[in-house]
Protein backbone atom coordinates (compact mmCIF):
# COMPACT_ATOMS: atom_id res chain seq x y z
CA UNK A 1 0.00 0.00 0.00
CA UNK A 2 0.86 3.39 -0.48
CA UNK A 3 2.75 5.47 2.25
CA UNK A 4 0.23 8.17 2.52
CA UNK A 5 -2.97 5.62 3.56
CA UNK A 6 -2.68 6.04 7.32
CA UNK A 7 0.65 5.40 10.30
CA UNK A 8 0.46 4.13 13.35
CA UNK A 9 0.05 7.95 14.90
CA UNK A 10 -3.13 8.29 13.25
CA UNK A 11 -4.66 4.81 14.84
CA UNK A 12 -3.29 5.91 18.35
CA UNK A 13 -4.93 8.99 18.01
CA UNK A 14 -8.67 7.10 17.03
CA UNK A 15 -8.05 5.13 20.45
CA UNK A 16 -6.68 7.63 22.53
CA UNK A 17 -9.82 8.49 24.51
CA UNK A 18 -9.89 6.61 27.95
CA UNK A 19 -12.95 5.95 27.90
CA UNK A 20 -12.82 4.38 24.59
CA UNK A 21 -13.73 0.36 24.22
CA UNK A 22 -9.93 -1.45 23.99
CA UNK A 23 -12.34 -3.64 20.51
CA UNK A 24 -11.78 -0.72 18.83
CA UNK A 25 -8.53 -1.57 18.08
CA UNK A 26 -9.62 -4.61 15.85
CA UNK A 27 -10.39 -1.44 13.67
CA UNK A 28 -7.12 -1.41 12.08
CA UNK A 29 -7.00 -4.63 10.33
CA UNK A 30 -9.82 -2.66 8.00
CA UNK A 31 -8.39 0.36 7.19
CA UNK A 32 -5.82 -0.83 4.35
CA UNK A 33 -8.51 -3.04 3.04
CA UNK A 34 -10.41 0.06 2.98
CA UNK A 35 -7.92 2.08 1.51
CA UNK A 36 -7.56 -1.01 -1.12
CA UNK A 37 -11.04 -1.03 -2.31
CA UNK A 38 -10.85 2.78 -2.54
CA UNK A 39 -7.93 2.77 -4.86
CA UNK A 40 -9.40 -0.30 -7.11
CA UNK A 41 -12.64 1.09 -7.71
CA UNK A 42 -11.34 4.93 -8.08
CA UNK A 43 -7.76 4.74 -9.13
CA UNK A 44 -6.94 7.69 -6.41
CA UNK A 45 -5.21 6.83 -2.80
CA UNK A 46 -7.38 8.06 -0.14
CA UNK A 47 -4.90 9.28 3.00
CA UNK A 48 -6.20 9.01 6.76
CA UNK A 49 -5.81 11.89 9.49
CA UNK A 50 -7.16 11.77 13.00
CA UNK A 51 -10.28 14.15 13.05
CA UNK A 52 -8.72 16.95 16.17
CA UNK A 53 -12.71 16.83 17.83
CA UNK A 54 -12.74 13.10 18.52
CA UNK A 55 -11.39 13.55 22.06
CA UNK A 56 -14.44 15.49 23.42
CA UNK A 57 -17.65 13.71 21.57
CA UNK A 58 -19.83 11.34 24.07
CA UNK A 59 -19.04 8.11 24.82
CA UNK A 60 -21.57 6.32 22.86
CA UNK A 61 -19.96 7.95 19.87
CA UNK A 62 -16.44 6.65 20.57
CA UNK A 63 -17.46 3.53 21.68
CA UNK A 64 -19.30 3.17 18.26
CA UNK A 65 -16.42 4.32 15.63
CA UNK A 66 -13.20 4.81 14.89
CA UNK A 67 -13.51 8.77 13.39
CA UNK A 68 -11.21 9.76 11.13
CA UNK A 69 -10.86 12.68 8.47
CA UNK A 70 -10.51 10.69 5.28
CA UNK A 71 -8.99 12.94 2.12
CA UNK A 72 -10.21 11.47 -1.75
CA UNK A 73 -9.98 13.04 -4.98
CA UNK A 74 -8.71 16.48 -3.45
CA UNK A 75 -11.98 16.38 -0.98
CA UNK A 76 -12.17 15.81 2.53
CA UNK A 77 -14.94 13.84 4.75
CA UNK A 78 -15.11 12.55 8.29
CA UNK A 79 -15.24 8.62 8.12
CA UNK A 80 -17.46 6.48 11.03
CA UNK A 81 -15.61 3.45 10.68
CA UNK A 82 -17.90 0.87 12.82
CA UNK A 83 -16.98 -0.87 15.77
CA UNK A 84 -16.85 -4.20 14.90
CA UNK A 85 -17.88 -5.54 17.75
CA UNK A 86 -20.53 -3.08 18.36
CA UNK A 87 -23.38 -3.24 15.34
CA UNK A 88 -25.15 -0.19 14.97
CA UNK A 89 -28.96 0.31 13.66
CA UNK A 90 -29.66 2.48 10.49
CA UNK A 91 -31.68 5.10 12.39
CA UNK A 92 -29.05 5.41 14.69
CA UNK A 93 -26.13 6.05 12.49
CA UNK A 94 -28.53 8.92 10.72
CA UNK A 95 -28.86 10.23 14.74
CA UNK A 96 -25.08 10.05 14.78
CA UNK A 97 -24.57 11.85 11.68
CA UNK A 98 -26.95 14.81 12.79
CA UNK A 99 -25.01 14.91 15.88
CA UNK A 100 -22.00 15.09 14.01
CA UNK A 101 -23.30 17.76 12.11
CA UNK A 102 -23.27 20.25 14.59
CA UNK A 103 -19.71 20.07 14.61
CA UNK A 104 -18.16 19.93 11.16
CA UNK A 105 -19.20 21.03 8.21
CA UNK A 106 -17.59 17.89 6.28
CA UNK A 107 -19.60 15.14 4.17
CA UNK A 108 -19.79 11.86 6.15
CA UNK A 109 -18.96 8.40 5.38
CA UNK A 110 -20.58 5.89 7.09
CA UNK A 111 -18.16 2.27 6.75
CA UNK A 112 -19.43 -1.31 7.68
CA UNK A 113 -17.77 -4.70 6.82
CA UNK A 114 -21.76 -6.11 5.75
CA UNK A 115 -24.81 -4.69 5.00
CA UNK A 116 -27.84 -7.01 3.79
CA UNK A 117 -29.39 -4.87 0.30
CA UNK A 118 -32.16 -4.03 2.20
CA UNK A 119 -30.11 -1.98 4.79
CA UNK A 120 -28.00 -0.86 1.26
CA UNK A 121 -31.28 0.32 -0.43
CA UNK A 122 -32.45 2.52 3.13
CA UNK A 123 -29.58 4.22 3.06
CA UNK A 124 -29.70 4.66 -0.53
CA UNK A 125 -32.51 6.15 0.34
CA UNK A 126 -31.89 8.34 3.18
CA UNK A 127 -28.85 9.87 1.20
CA UNK A 128 -26.53 8.46 3.72
CA UNK A 129 -22.88 7.87 2.34
CA UNK A 130 -21.51 4.17 2.64
CA UNK A 131 -18.78 2.37 1.78
CA UNK A 132 -18.92 -1.82 2.66
CA UNK A 133 -15.62 -2.83 1.72
CA UNK A 134 -14.98 -5.34 -1.46
CA UNK A 135 -18.37 -4.65 -2.21
CA UNK A 136 -20.33 -1.52 -2.53
CA UNK A 137 -19.70 2.64 -2.34
CA UNK A 138 -21.76 5.03 -2.55
CA UNK A 139 -20.33 8.63 -1.93
CA UNK A 140 -22.60 11.34 -3.67
CA UNK A 141 -21.65 14.20 -1.34
CA UNK A 142 -17.98 13.92 -2.67
CA UNK A 143 -20.09 14.92 -6.02
CA UNK A 144 -18.87 11.94 -7.70
CA UNK A 145 -20.93 10.06 -10.30
CA UNK A 146 -18.97 6.51 -10.73
CA UNK A 147 -20.49 6.16 -14.41
CA UNK A 148 -19.40 9.57 -15.37
CA UNK A 149 -16.07 9.08 -13.52
CA UNK A 150 -14.93 5.92 -15.06
CA UNK A 151 -16.16 7.53 -18.64
CA UNK A 152 -14.04 10.39 -18.18
CA UNK A 153 -11.17 8.39 -16.58
CA UNK A 154 -10.57 6.29 -19.86
CA UNK A 155 -10.87 9.15 -21.83
CA UNK A 156 -8.28 11.27 -19.93
CA UNK A 157 -5.52 8.37 -18.93
CA UNK A 158 -2.29 9.70 -20.00
CA UNK A 159 0.16 7.56 -17.36
CA UNK A 160 0.33 4.21 -16.59
CA UNK A 161 0.36 3.62 -12.64
CA UNK A 162 4.07 2.34 -11.11
CA UNK A 163 2.90 -1.23 -11.08
CA UNK A 164 1.81 -1.28 -14.74
CA UNK A 165 4.98 0.23 -15.53
CA UNK A 166 6.77 -2.42 -13.52
CA UNK A 167 5.04 -4.90 -15.04
CA UNK A 168 5.45 -3.31 -18.48
CA UNK A 169 9.35 -3.11 -17.98
CA UNK A 170 9.83 -6.86 -17.06
CA UNK A 171 7.87 -7.52 -20.55
CA UNK A 172 10.68 -5.39 -22.65
CA UNK A 173 13.58 -7.01 -20.29
CA UNK A 174 12.52 -10.31 -22.40
CA UNK A 175 13.05 -8.96 -25.93
CA UNK A 176 10.70 -10.53 -28.57
CA UNK A 177 11.06 -10.00 -32.46
CA UNK A 178 7.38 -9.71 -33.65
CA UNK A 179 4.70 -10.20 -31.41
CA UNK A 180 3.60 -11.63 -28.39
CA UNK A 181 0.98 -13.64 -26.46
CA UNK A 182 0.79 -14.24 -22.46
CA UNK A 183 -1.48 -14.56 -20.11
CA UNK A 184 -2.56 -12.17 -17.01
CA UNK A 185 -0.93 -14.49 -14.98
CA UNK A 186 1.99 -14.35 -16.97
CA UNK A 187 2.13 -10.95 -17.10
CA UNK A 188 2.25 -10.45 -12.96
CA UNK A 189 4.21 -13.67 -12.22
CA UNK A 190 7.42 -12.00 -10.96
CA UNK A 191 5.39 -9.83 -8.76
CA UNK A 192 3.57 -9.80 -5.17
CA UNK A 193 0.81 -7.80 -6.93
CA UNK A 194 -2.92 -8.66 -6.23
CA UNK A 195 -5.07 -9.59 -9.09
CA UNK A 196 -6.48 -6.57 -8.62
CA UNK A 197 -3.87 -4.63 -9.63
CA UNK A 198 -2.75 -7.30 -12.57
CA UNK A 199 -6.38 -6.77 -13.79
CA UNK A 200 -5.82 -3.14 -13.70
CA UNK A 201 -2.84 -3.49 -15.17
CA UNK A 202 -4.68 -5.11 -18.14
CA UNK A 203 -7.47 -2.34 -18.41
CA UNK A 204 -4.50 1.04 -18.23
CA UNK A 205 -2.83 -1.13 -21.32
CA UNK A 206 -5.60 -1.84 -23.06
CA UNK A 207 -7.05 1.18 -22.58
CA UNK A 208 -4.13 3.37 -24.17
CA UNK A 209 -3.93 0.60 -27.45
CA UNK A 210 -0.49 -1.17 -26.22
CA UNK A 211 -1.75 -4.73 -25.75
CA UNK A 212 -4.98 -6.27 -27.07
CA UNK A 213 -7.08 -9.13 -25.34
CA UNK A 214 -7.48 -12.60 -26.95
CA UNK A 215 -10.44 -14.38 -27.57
CA UNK A 216 -11.40 -14.95 -24.05
CA UNK A 217 -11.21 -11.53 -23.35
CA UNK A 218 -10.08 -12.61 -19.49
CA UNK A 219 -7.04 -14.65 -20.03
CA UNK A 220 -4.79 -14.02 -22.71
CA UNK A 221 -3.26 -10.71 -23.49
CA UNK A 222 -1.77 -9.98 -27.39
CA UNK A 223 0.52 -7.85 -28.10
CA UNK A 224 0.91 -7.09 -31.62
CA UNK A 225 4.29 -5.74 -31.88
CA UNK A 226 8.14 -5.88 -31.32
CA UNK A 227 9.56 -4.86 -28.03
CA UNK A 228 11.28 -2.11 -29.24
CA UNK A 229 7.99 -0.63 -31.20
CA UNK A 230 6.26 -0.97 -27.98
CA UNK A 231 8.61 0.79 -25.68
CA UNK A 232 8.50 4.27 -28.31
CA UNK A 233 4.89 3.40 -28.43
CA UNK A 234 4.34 3.19 -24.34
CA UNK A 235 7.31 5.98 -23.56
CA UNK A 236 5.56 8.78 -23.53
CA UNK A 237 2.97 6.83 -21.30
CA UNK A 238 6.06 6.08 -18.70
CA UNK A 239 7.22 8.03 -15.64
CA UNK A 240 10.31 8.59 -14.05
CA UNK A 241 10.19 5.85 -11.06
CA UNK A 242 12.02 8.36 -8.88
CA UNK A 243 10.07 9.02 -5.64
CA UNK A 244 12.88 10.76 -3.30
CA UNK A 245 16.02 11.00 -2.80
CA UNK A 246 18.14 10.64 0.42
CA UNK A 247 21.75 10.99 1.08
CA UNK A 248 23.29 8.72 3.59
CA UNK A 249 25.91 8.70 6.11
CA UNK A 250 27.43 5.32 4.62
CA UNK A 251 26.73 2.87 1.82
CA UNK A 252 23.74 0.34 2.66
CA UNK A 253 23.50 -3.03 2.73
CA UNK A 254 20.99 -5.71 2.69
CA UNK A 255 21.41 -8.93 4.50
CA UNK A 256 25.27 -7.92 3.37
CA UNK A 257 24.78 -6.74 -0.20
CA UNK A 258 24.75 -3.70 -1.79
CA UNK A 259 21.92 -1.95 -3.55
CA UNK A 260 21.81 -1.66 -7.47
CA UNK A 261 23.32 0.90 -8.50
CA UNK A 262 21.00 4.16 -10.19
CA UNK A 263 21.01 6.81 -11.71
CA UNK A 264 24.74 8.37 -12.71
CA UNK A 265 25.99 5.79 -11.15
CA UNK A 266 24.11 3.04 -13.27
CA UNK A 267 24.93 5.58 -16.39
CA UNK A 268 28.71 5.53 -16.08
CA UNK A 269 28.64 2.00 -15.82
CA UNK A 270 27.58 1.27 -19.33
CA UNK A 271 28.21 4.35 -21.12
CA UNK A 272 31.32 6.84 -21.20
CA UNK A 273 30.06 9.30 -18.47
CA UNK A 274 32.27 9.95 -15.81
CA UNK A 275 31.04 8.64 -12.08
CA UNK A 276 29.61 10.99 -9.83
CA UNK A 277 31.37 11.92 -6.98
CA UNK A 278 29.05 9.92 -4.57
CA UNK A 279 27.63 6.64 -5.96
CA UNK A 280 24.02 6.51 -6.62
CA UNK A 281 21.94 3.29 -5.47
CA UNK A 282 18.33 2.44 -5.47
CA UNK A 283 15.66 0.73 -3.61
CA UNK A 284 12.37 0.31 -2.76
CA UNK A 285 9.62 1.41 0.47
CA UNK A 286 10.08 -1.47 1.53
CA UNK A 287 13.73 -2.05 1.10
CA UNK A 288 14.50 1.27 2.96
CA UNK A 289 12.04 -0.26 6.08
CA UNK A 290 13.96 -2.91 6.10
CA UNK A 291 17.47 -1.25 5.81
CA UNK A 292 16.64 0.84 8.38
CA UNK A 293 15.42 -2.43 10.83
CA UNK A 294 18.88 -3.78 10.23
CA UNK A 295 21.03 -1.14 10.56
CA UNK A 296 19.51 1.61 12.32
CA UNK A 297 22.28 2.12 15.00
CA UNK A 298 24.64 3.41 12.18
CA UNK A 299 23.03 4.65 9.03
CA UNK A 300 21.09 7.84 9.29
CA UNK A 301 20.43 10.61 6.83
CA UNK A 302 22.69 13.34 6.74
CA UNK A 303 23.64 16.60 4.41
CA UNK A 304 24.34 15.99 0.61
CA UNK A 305 27.94 17.13 1.39
CA UNK A 306 28.32 14.85 4.31
CA UNK A 307 26.94 12.25 2.40
CA UNK A 308 28.57 8.61 2.09
CA UNK A 309 25.96 8.15 -1.15
CA UNK A 310 22.62 9.07 -2.52
CA UNK A 311 19.66 6.50 -1.82
CA UNK A 312 17.09 6.88 -4.62
CA UNK A 313 13.47 5.54 -3.79
CA UNK A 314 11.28 4.63 -6.33
CA UNK A 315 7.83 3.98 -6.71
CA UNK A 316 8.90 0.24 -7.63
CA UNK A 317 11.21 -2.26 -6.77
CA UNK A 318 14.12 -2.25 -9.12
CA UNK A 319 15.27 -5.43 -7.89
CA UNK A 320 12.75 -7.03 -9.31
CA UNK A 321 14.63 -8.26 -12.49
CA UNK A 322 17.02 -10.94 -12.11
CA UNK A 323 19.87 -9.96 -13.79
CA UNK A 324 23.97 -10.44 -12.87
CA UNK A 325 25.12 -6.72 -13.47
CA UNK A 326 24.73 -4.63 -10.67
CA UNK A 327 22.78 -1.92 -11.85
CA UNK A 328 19.26 -1.07 -12.61
CA UNK A 329 17.46 -2.32 -15.95
CA UNK A 330 17.84 0.48 -18.63
CA UNK A 331 14.76 1.16 -19.09
CA UNK A 332 13.99 2.66 -15.80
CA UNK A 333 17.48 4.34 -15.79
CA UNK A 334 16.34 6.20 -18.85
CA UNK A 335 13.33 7.31 -17.44
CA UNK A 336 14.94 8.89 -14.23
CA UNK A 337 17.17 10.98 -16.30
CA UNK A 338 15.21 11.89 -19.52
CA UNK A 339 14.63 15.22 -17.38
CA UNK A 340 18.00 16.08 -16.62
CA UNK A 341 19.35 19.63 -18.06
CA UNK A 342 22.81 17.74 -17.77
CA UNK A 343 23.98 17.32 -22.14
CA UNK A 344 26.26 14.97 -20.73
CA UNK A 345 23.88 12.70 -19.43
CA UNK A 346 21.55 13.00 -22.36
CA UNK A 347 24.53 11.79 -24.59
CA UNK A 348 24.97 9.45 -21.90
CA UNK A 349 21.55 8.18 -22.26
CA UNK A 350 21.13 8.18 -26.05
CA UNK A 351 24.52 6.10 -26.29
CA UNK A 352 22.19 3.53 -23.47
CA UNK A 353 19.42 3.22 -25.67
CA UNK A 354 21.41 2.88 -28.62
CA UNK A 355 22.83 -0.03 -27.65
CA UNK A 356 19.93 -2.08 -26.22
CA UNK A 357 19.82 -5.76 -27.75
CA UNK A 358 16.33 -5.46 -29.34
Amino acid sequence: MNDNITDDTVLKSCYSSPLMNPELHRVEQYLPGLASYIETVLGDIPSFSAWEQTSSLPYYLNNTYCLLQMTLLGQTCLVLMENPQRSVSLPDVKKHMDTLRKLTQMPMLFVTATLASYERKRLIEKGIQFIVPGNQLFIPELGLDLREYFRARQETVEFISPATQAMLIHLLMNDWKHSLQLSQATLGQHFTYSKMTISRAVKELKGLGLIALGADRQQQIEIRTSARQLWQNARKHMRSPLKKSLWLNAVPLLDGNPLLLAGESALAQQTLLSEPRLPVYACSSETLSALLLQASDFLSEVAAEDAACELQIWTYDPCVYASVVPYVDPFSLILSLQDSKDERIQIGLSQLEGDLKW
